[in-house]
């Protein structure tokens, strides 16, 4: 019992920061991450948000602004610093798991120690702890706070005011259903569509920086990805290229940013290699067990695609006119599945507490009857520039 009580939580602690295939929202989005080790709940974080050199118009960038004279004396009228802005983080405490029958009420993970004894006889495998602690039911914590974390950063990312729709038609604007090759139904999201979204990520008014690969990130639910696969333009481009595809390469761990700022899982150069870093977090081995995969995407019309069913729809006011029964015609509320496509450096993310994301064990175990537990995060998020995002929409009805 000694191993039990006192490696329990120490183990499972280090499996919150295990990737997760199902929840892959920070090792793709890559927020901008400072962890601040003596930070606690009350206390603020200082992120900045940078502005880009290419914020300057084109006429700025003339060979006869930059042409100098030998009677000049360069840089006795002006100066330029690192241009940005100070961002200021608000740590708040966050705990799991809650209340099954109220979400903003706190509760715990409770598993009775009578378990704990009948589950170490027939595994008594200490060097893979998570195959043991797999019949217990812990995981069950770990997906709380995996699938709560995972959630909260997306919805960081849907607060961006830049949103698109089918052929780039307003929120509460008309679709004819008998043109533009729908066919009776709701708009689909298509190849044009996609291109167009990168131009404009791309464009003057938006500059956001694409990832090292040279694409954009786009995290879209599996109905969003079915939509465009069946665009017979993707089709057709795929079709002749076969460079469209899903792979998965196996992931022994995370890597810290090398500038101590947080985790960072950079994409490979070429797509798939490197995509996922091995090493020690924060000094510590992940624990034994089956190696996980992960999606490493795909590369399409400038994006590298990622799925995630994670992401909720969303409600926009469209008017239909010629649709196919069954199809509500007029204005109404319409369902669509999304499509978050994305730069670098779009959101932050503030970290407090010495171990970051943790599991504590309460004292309190009813004389030995029970394990008690919960995982606890000191964090904040923020979007740096949301003109780094666009949120995309696919509709179902």
């Amino acid at each position: 019992m000694v191993y039990i009580d006192n490696d329990f939580p120490i183990k499972l602690g280090m499996e919150l920061h295990r990737p997760d295939a199902q929840y892959i929202a920070k090792y793709v989005m890559r927020p901008v991450v400072k962890h601040d080790f003596t930070k606690e709940a009350g206390d603020t974080i200082q992120l900045d948000r940078y502005k880009y050199w290419s914020d300057v118009s084109a006429s700025g960038y003339t060979k006869d602004n930059r042409r100098r004279a030998d009677t000049e004396t360069i840089g006795t009228n002006n100066y330029r610093g690192i241009p940005k802005e100070k961002v200021i983080l608000r740590l708040e405490e966050y705990t799991g798991p809650s209340d099954i029958n109220n979400p903003n009420s706190p509760s715990t993970f409770q598993v009775p120690l009578r378990n704990l004894r009948w589950s170490q006889r027939p595994i008594l495998d200490i060097n893979n702890p998570m195959a043991w602690t797999n019949t217990i039911g812990s995981q069950n914590l770990l997906q709380d706070f995996k699938r709560w974390e995972d959630s909260v950063l997306i919805q960081e990312y849907l607060q961006t005011s830049y949103t698109y729709n089918p052929d780039g038609v307003a929120d509460g604007g008309s679709y004819d259903l008998a043109t533009n090759g729908y066919g009776g139904q709701p708009p689909k999201i298509k190849v044009s569509d996609i291109e167009e979204i990168v131009t404009t990520l791309g464009s003057r008014g938006r500059l956001a920086p694409p990832f090292e690969d040279g694409n954009y990130g786009a995290l879209v639910t599996p109905r969003f990805m079915k939509d465009l696969r069946r665009d017979p333009e993707f089709l057709e481009i795929t079709r002749y290229t076969g460079s469209v595809g899903y792979d998965r390469i196996p992931v022994d761990a995370m890597q810290l940013n090398p500038s101590g700022s947080g985790l960072t899982v950079p994409y490979g150069a070429d797509g798939t290699t490197n995509v996922w870093k091995a090493g020690n977090l924060a000094g510590q081995l992940l624990v034994a067990g089956q190696t996980p995969t992960m999606p490493v995407g795909f590369a399409f019309a400038g994006c590298r695609f990622f799925e995630s069913n994670n992401i909720d729809t969303e409600s926009v006011t469209l008017t239909y006119t010629n649709p196919d029964a069954g199809i509500t015609s007029g204005s109404a509320s319409r369902n669509a599945e999304l499509g978050i496509f994305y730069g670098q450096e779009a959101v932050g993310v503030g970290i407090g507490g010495v171990n970051g994301p943790e599991i504590l064990i309460n004292n309190n175990s009813d004389f030995n009857r029970f394990l008690i537990l919960i995982w606890r995060m000191y964090g904040a998020w923020e979007m740096l520039d949301e003109r780094f995002i666009t949120v995309a929409r696919s509709y179902q009805s």
